[in-house]
């Protein structure tokens, strides 16, 4: 188990300065609505995990979805997440990894994708995650390892809605949690969807029930189609028809 010792020199560089003190209270409400800049510490004795500092390369705003995805790791003690597909995540979610790595004791990633080729183009971005195990599968598949977490931003929700249904479900045989995206103002019917393939799980046919927190006010680009992180617990989901 590493010491939290901030003066360490090979703490990881995506901390913020700041001092050791206690973490934030419980958040009970649904809607998970929490200003990152302002927040208290993340953790009893670390300096306090802010966000990656990154280009958000899709429109999304990459410190708060790396902050807010890091605080639900945190507090539901997950040990070991799969990103499905790290494609969509590769030039953010290493510097996330190691502070996991550095925090958590034997926390274990993998990044999935679906094709060989994928594999090979992020692979050399995971250098620094000394612990990230790289592969080619999906939910489905008998090669993917029972975790705490899946964590999709940026596949499920633009799949097609027969594939996007087979993810979901294949979540539950292989994880407790899942964290995924979704477009709440799609209605997924094609004739009136804002861009072909984006999908909201909350609507027929997914009609997902309530997720146990929905992370909100994830993009920096106000002209793209409003997205959510649904956080849900594999155990207890359910369609509401």
């Amino acid at each position: 188990v590493l010491p939290m010792d901030l003066g360490r020199a090979d703490a990881p560089a995506a901390w913020r300065d700041g001092s050791p003190g206690e973490g934030p209270p419980p958040v009970e409400d649904l809607v998970f609505r929490e200003d990152f800049s302002a927040s208290m510490l993340v953790t009893e004795k670390g300096a306090g995990f802010r966000g990656v500092q990154a280009p958000d390369l899709k429109g999304d705003n990459v410190t708060q979805l790396s902050f807010m995805l890091f605080k639900s790791i945190k507090r539901l003690g997950v040990v070991s997440l799969a990103d499905v597909s790290c494609s969509e995540t590769y030039w953010w979610m290493p510097q996330m990894v190691k502070v996991l790595e550095f925090e958590i004791p034997n926390f274990r990633y993998y990044c999935l994708v679906v094709h060989e080729t994928t594999r090979r183009t992020v692979t050399p971005h995971y250098k620094s995650a000394s612990d990230a195990t790289i592969a080619v599968g999906l939910p489905w598949s008998a090669k993917i390892p029972k975790v705490d977490m899946i964590f999709s931003w940026g596949l499920v929700e633009n799949m097609d809605h027969e594939l996007a249904w087979k993810f979901i479900m294949g979540t539950r045989a292989v994880a407790q949690h899942l964290a995924v995206g979704s477009f709440p103002a799609v209605s997924n019917d094609i004739r009136s969807r804002a861009v072909p393939g984006m999908v909201n799980l909350r609507r027929p046919p997914f009609s997902l029930g309530l997720p146990a927190k929905t992370v909100t006010d994830l993009q920096v680009d106000k002209n793209l189609p409003l997205k959510n992180l649904l956080i849900y617990d594999t155990r207890k989901l359910k369609v509401i028809l």
